[in-house]
């Protein structure tokens, strides 16, 4: 998966399917919406990514994205990226809400 990122320089990588992201040495990212994160790969190139600031788990892959599945709720998000100003759609809820 990491290895079809692009290369910005300076630590900074993108994913056509995932944005931009700044690659810490310690695993940890900073994603340009989704902030500090860190991301755990499983099988088929599949993603979880732990969000800290929320203490909760979602699940994506390149073929969903930018649906994330809610570990904590079991329900699926739809995920709009903003620099800094990101978005999400709950459908259990049908509410737009900030990230």
């Amino acid at each position: 998966l990491w290895s079809k990122a692009t290369d910005l320089g300076q630590g900074w990588k993108s994913l056509n399917w995932l944005g931009i992201y700044y690659q810490h040495e310690n695993n940890w990212l900073y994603h340009k919406g989704l902030g500090w994160v860190y991301p755990f790969l499983s099988a088929g190139d599949s993603l979880w990514i732990y969000l800290p600031q929320k203490d909760e788990w979602v699940w994506t892959k390149e073929s969903i994205f930018p649906y994330l599945f809610h570990s904590f709720s079991a329900k699926w998000l739809y995920f709009v990226l903003n620099e800094g100003d990101s978005t999400i759609y709950k459908w259990d809820a049908n509410v737009w809400g900030k990230w």
